[in-house]
């Protein structure tokens, strides 16, 4: 009897072997992806409620991973029967309450005073504006997708030109760090406003170096082609400027956005 796979209420019997990925694509239940099942943008993530036993060992893309969520172009098939569920994870529209209704402890209505609330689209914090509705960190990071298509699709196609190796390393370098920090603020900032606040300008920082570094390794890739013309040697020259001078910044910015918010919230008061 072949293993019964739930994803996302929809089901089918899997042959050992089979990823969690490619189960879901023949149910037809969409599942994020930038790399297309290659194990390294870790945005498949899906959570096993049932059957986990059935499945392989975690990998080595999957060690950053706690409790029972996997990433399903990693998570294979290994018993020829049993059963497994799993979802994928898909935040819905953020929604923050402002008055409650008959708690335990009473049975009046209490007014709110919370420290995050909302203003038509604006998220406000203490009564300043963090973020707005639309964000990059809505729907578990899935906007970044149309970005990561891009951009990925460049980095693969010059990887084996070794003048672009100065430029193309440091921009997937750089990439992988945006989608890992992306990562970090969705996880750290569901359950921490104050994480997500405090990383908000470094993120629109380190966000802005990495289209700049694209925008400059695509014109260091056509001005490669007409190397001893003075125009395009002068692209090359500023593509070189900026990757040596000004995108190593990047690194710091990311040190400053994993630090969080405990060193600014921690601070005396007194000291102000």
């Amino acid at each position: 009897m072949p293993v019964e796979v739930e994803i996302d209420k929809k089901s089918m019997s899997a042959d050992v072997g089979q990823s969690l990925f490619e189960l879901a694509e023949m149910m037809q239940v969409q599942v994020p992806t930038s790399c297309i099942k290659n194990g390294k943008c870790r945005e498949c993530l899906v959570e096993i409620t049932e059957g986990e036993q059935f499945l392989t060992p975690r990998s080595a893309q999957e060690e950053h991973l706690k409790g029972r969520f996997r990433l399903s172009c990693r998570a294979r098939v290994v018993s020829d029967s049993g059963r497994i569920s799993c979802h994928t994870l898909r935040r819905e529209a953020m929604r923050i309450e402002q008055h409650t209704q008959h708690l335990p402890t009473s049975f009046h209505d209490i007014p709110l005073a919370p420290a995050v609330s909302r203003q038509g689209d604006r998220i406000m914090l203490d009564g300043r504006e963090i973020a707005r509705g639309r964000k990059i960190t809505q729907n578990m990071g899935k906007n970044l997708r149309h970005l990561m298509w891009p951009l990925t699709e460049f980095i693969e196609e010059n990887r084996g030109i070794p003048e672009m190796s100065e430029f193309n390393k440091p921009l997937h370098q750089g990439v992988r760090g945006l989608q890992h920090l992306t990562l970090l603020l969705i996880a750290e900032g569901q359950a921490n406003p104050h994480f997500l606040a405090a990383g908000a300008t470094d993120y629109c920082r380190y966000f802005g170096n990495i289209l700049l570094a694209y925008m400059w390794a695509r014109m260091a890739r056509v001005a490669l082609e007409s190397v001893g013309d003075p125009f395009y040697d002068a692209k090359i020259a500023s593509a070189r400027f900026f990757f040596k001078r000004i995108f190593p910044e990047t690194v710091g910015l990311a040190a400053k956005i994993q630090a969080g918010h405990k060193p600014m919230m921690e601070y005396p008061e007194a000291m102000m």
